[in-house]
């Protein structure tokens, strides 16, 4: 009798591991994407943060978002000091000083994984929504590019490079 429902049970099975890996499963471009959603969510400043708070929050999350090493080509960073991921976090977490909001959204971006899937280059428009201190909101668009590397700890950033803004 066992017999009779153990090819029945197979199937089943077969079914749900298919419907797993349709729906369920993450591929490495998921992955990138989720580390872009980690970035976005990274740089936010809301109304009334507290540059102390934020200092602390940016560089743990840039530990787990960047590469020490990493390289950022910027136009309003020219002729600043900063270089890898401590000059990336001193400037990111010194944002709350010139703007009272900003968010940076990265979705419209292009992913293009190597053949191994253990690099990425994530490129297109990001748009900047952001105001300073007194002044209106403002909605920038810019073309990035975002160099990605895979390693036993999941993904980092090697090097970043955006274009001047455009309204």
């Amino acid at each position: 009798m066992v017999r009779r429902f153990l090819p029945h049970v197979g199937v089943v099975i077969g079914l749900m591991l298919a419907v797993y890996a349709l729906f369920f499963s993450r591929d490495a471009e998921d992955e990138v994407r989720d580390h872009l959603e980690r970035l976005e969510a990274a740089v936010d400043v809301a109304p009334g943060t507290q540059v102390v708070l934020r200092a602390a929050r940016v560089k743990q999350e840039f530990r787990e978002l960047f590469t020490a090493d990493v390289t950022f080509d910027v136009p309003e960073l020219d002729g600043a000091d900063a270089e890898g991921r401590k000059g990336l976090i001193a400037l990111a977490a010194a944002a709350p000083r010139r703007f009272e909001r900003a968010r940076l959204e990265l979705d419209g971006l292009d992913i293009e994984l190597s053949g191994d899937e253990r690099s990425a280059i994530a490129v297109g428009e990001a748009i900047i929504v952001g105001a300073g201190y007194g002044e209106p909101v403002r909605r920038d668009r810019r073309t990035v590019s975002l160099q990605l590397e895979r390693g036993d700890d999941g993904w980092r950033i090697v090097s970043l490079s955006a274009s001047a803004p455009t309204r």
